[in-house]
């Protein structure tokens, strides 16, 4: 009788594969976006004003004067703003990001995330 060549376990195949596909699929997900924070310095509050604004679920966002598309947002701030971006709870993560990158670009002294129900 001959003998069979063993090849591998399919143990271990199952696992080279799950280490394949965890591998994959971690590639792009590890992306930052880098926001400019600055603290002020000492007691004093350096920032010159506050602006609130809502990222709502439609993917616009609402300010104190209206509802502005996202690209729209970055006019409405300068290098002496602290930004306040408040996110409702069922808008999608993609939008959040692109908002964050497009305000990333800005000249906001500060940003600050939250969640809105």
């Amino acid at each position: 009788m001959r003998k069979r060549k063993e090849l591998a376990q399919p143990g271990d195949i199952a696992f080279l594969l799950i280490i394949f596909f965890l591998l994959l699929a971690g590639v792009g997900a590890s992306r930052a976006i880098p926001l400019k924070v600055e603290p002020s310095s000492g007691g004093e509050d350096t920032v010159g004003r506050t602006l609130s604004v809502t990222l709502r679920q439609d993917g616009r966002v609402a300010t104190a004067t209206g509802v502005l598309e996202i690209e729209q947002l970055a006019a409405e701030f300068d290098a002496a703003t602290r930004l306040t971006l408040m996110v409702e709870g069922q808008t999608r993560w993609q939008q959040v990001v692109h908002t964050l990158s497009l305000i990333s670009q800005s000249p906001a002294a500060s940003v600050n995330l939250e969640e809105v129900p």
